[in-house]
């Protein structure tokens, strides 16, 4: 009687048992993969293969520079002087492991304009109004100066802050009498 080796073998190996799914990570992005909730490795491009029945699972997240446009917000200059300013900032994310152990993966945007947006808030007030409509990088080197520590624990560079837009607010405030 003759010994089918290669039924023995297949039998024996419990890769057939195990589900194998595919991961393409492309160029221009990164993936962590967790296991059982937990960050375990970065991955790196290219074609992955994974084993298993489920207990882990791969996360892809686009790495190239992206620009993130913040509203209008309202300031008030050293010289009291009420103005509207509209920055844009440009960023990339270099570490996605640091993003998802830090900051929600789908609020970092959210984040990083609340903290874009406290920093302009506070350089404007630092600036008179003369120098914050005469020159236009000085409030984005020195909102970028201030924000890049902050967010580099995130695992994302700043690349450029820029300020879009300022205008010397005009506004009139009624007030009527309460009797």
């Amino acid at each position: 009687m003759a010994i089918d080796w290669a039924a023995v073998v297949s039998a024996i190996n419990p890769l057939n048992f195990l589900p194998v799914r595919t991961c393409i990570i492309l160029s221009y992005e990164q993936g962590v993969r967790f296991v059982l909730g937990y960050d375990t490795a970065l991955v790196k491009t290219g074609l992955r293969w994974r084993f298993g029945w489920g207990i882990g699972k791969i996360e892809t997240q686009e790495c190239t520079l992206e620009a993130l446009q913040i509203k209008p917000q309202s300031c008030v200059t050293s010289d009291d002087e009420q103005v509207l300013v509209s920055t844009a900032i440009e960023y990339r994310i270099v570490d996605l492991r640091k993003l998802y152990r830090t900051v929600q993966e789908d609020s970092y945007e959210l984040s990083l304009m609340t903290k874009t947006k406290g920093e302009v808030l506070k350089q404007v007030r630092l600036l008179p109004l003369e120098d914050l409509l005469d020159d236009q990088d000085a409030l984005g080197e020195a909102v970028m100066e201030r924000l890049q520590p902050k967010v580099e624990e995130w695992g994302i560079e700043i690349v450029d802050v820029y300020r879009t837009d300022s205008v010397k607010a005009k506004h009139f405030r009624l007030v009527g009498d309460q009797e």
